[in-house]
This record gives structure tokens, sequence and C-alpha cells, in this order.
């Protein structure tokens, strides 16, 4: 029980949460396996922030705690047939991880404060400074000369600079950051509201959108060194072909694979000669 893969008392279902594959790993969706049809059905919307499932004492819903930011999860329940309720009548707020649920109906379940904090080591320096925003940040980037960092918090996307100076809030950018620019002027970030791949300016916000061409989502992007091209790592539109790489030329042209479907890169070394894959 817990965050792991459930399966139901009847033994021919398993509940688990599929991850959204960007942002801090917290995010995703409550999906089912049919274990007779062999069958994945996506029951939910997507949750910045779903941990803990289980199956309900009847094996009718499955109950889970989420919710869109770390600091609040709280309990839902949705059937096999999608319909889906927030369970309201609840003792305190806060943010809750459901654990387990037992034959009688009694819950297993923590009441959670939780604060993500970023310390690092900063050019020329010696020992740890916080570098935290606010409460919740996530690391994506660290420039080349480790004197800017691309996170996000509370808020949204932010730009930091080590050596003390005021985070720069990338405003109106409801998105997940990706990667740092080699001439640190620009990010590349992916909408949480679509998949949609942007260029942000740093200095004034400003962001162009990459053509998608046909992919259907996005499993990553890094800058070449000249500023001028990126990998994209992508799945295609209508397609089960699993994630790849191309390399995609921000002057115009489509895109052209770099790697075969299942392996996608993840960096690539200082000359944009070789890429550091997985798959």
């Amino acid at each position: 029980a817990g965050c792991g893969p459930v399966r139901a008392r009847d033994g021919r279902r398993i509940a688990f949460i599929e991850d959204y594959p960007f942002g801090s790993g917290d995010g995703g969706w409550v999906a089912i396996l049919d274990l007779d049809s062999n069958r994945v059905s996506v029951l939910t919307a997507r949750f910045g922030n779903v941990r803990g499932l289980a199956w309900a004492a009847d094996d009718r819903e499955i109950w889970f705690t989420a919710g869109q930011w770390r600091g609040h999860r709280v309990l839902h329940a949705v059937g096999p047939d999608r319909k889906h309720r927030v369970i309201r009548d609840f003792p305190s707020p806060g943010s809750f991880t459901l654990f387990d649920i037992a034959a009688d109906g009694t819950l297993l379940l923590t009441r959670d404060d939780e604060r993500r904090s970023l310390v690092g080591v900063p050019p020329g320096e010696t020992s740890e400074r916080d570098l935290t925003v606010y409460d919740d940040s996530a690391l994506a980037d660290v420039a080349d000369d480790g004197r800017q960092l691309l996170l996000s918090d509370r808020y949204g996307v932010y730009v930091l600079s080590t050596d003390g100076g005021r985070p720069v809030l990338l405003r109106n950018l409801d998105a997940y950051p990706l990667d740092l620019s080699p001439d640190g002027t620009k990010i590349l970030a992916v909408l949480m509201s679509r998949p949609e791949l942007v260029i942000v300016t740093i200095n004034s916000s400003a962001h162009q959108t990459v053509p998608r061409h046909t992919f259907g989502g996005y499993c990553g992007a890094k800058w070449f060194p000249d500023n001028n091209r990126i990998v994209v790592s992508a799945w295609e539109l209508g397609t089960t072909a699993p994630c790849r790489t191309y390399i995609q030329d921000l002057s115009g042209g489509a895109p052209t694979a770099l790697t075969p479907p299942g392996i996608w890169a993840v960096a690539l070394d200082e000359g944009g000669t070789r890429a550091a894959a997985i798959g």
C-alpha cells in the first residue's frame, strides 16, 4: 500500500500512480491495470502532487491523497468508471498521505508537514549555504560556471544567482523548468497545462513556443553549446512508440532523430558532440 501499486481484494485489478515525466517526480495520475484484459486505464486528471493510495473496503473505489502542490494533499476517491469525488468530512486541514484501508474501513494515514530545501557550495566558497527560495525548491539546472541555478518553488520558476543575489521570478510561467542556455539568458521549460515546449528570456519573461511538429508530448530538452540548437526528447503524436531524442535547429526545419525509440538523452558534453542517454 502507500505509494506503490495496490492489488484489489478480488485479485484481478491493480491500482497505481502513473508518474508525470517532469518536475520533481511528485505529480501524476491514478490508473488501474485490469489483469483479465491486460488493459491500463487512467482514472483521474493530473495532480501536481499525488502520494498514497489504497482500495476501499468494498473494492468499489480507489482512495488516494493528492493536491496541486506539496503542502496540500487531501483525500480523494475514484471508481473504475472514473467517477471522482473529494472526501471532505475530514478532521483537520493539512497535507495527508494514505497508506492503507482495513477491511472494516479504518484508514491508516499520516498528516505531513513537508519542506524541500536546496543546499550547495557556491564557487569560491568552502561551506554549504541554504539556497532555498521559499520552502519547496526543486533544482532543474546549474550553469556551467556554478553561478546560476534554475529551479522551481512556490509561485513559479526562478533563476537564482549563487552569490547571494535575489531570485528572479519568471512571471506568468506555469511550467516545469528544464535547462539554462549556455549564455545564461534563456531557459527551456514545458508548460504544465499542455504539452508545449517554450523558450523563456530571463530578464523579460517573454517566451516563444518551439514548434511541436509531430510530437505528442515531451520527456525533456537540453541546449547545445551554440545556443542555436536543442536536443528534444519526445514521443510521436498518435502512436504508442516510446520516447526518443531529436535534434532541433531553432532557426527552422524539421527535427532529426538522434536516438532509437526507447532511449533518450539526459545530458550533452561541453562540445555538444556526445550525449549521455538512458532507456
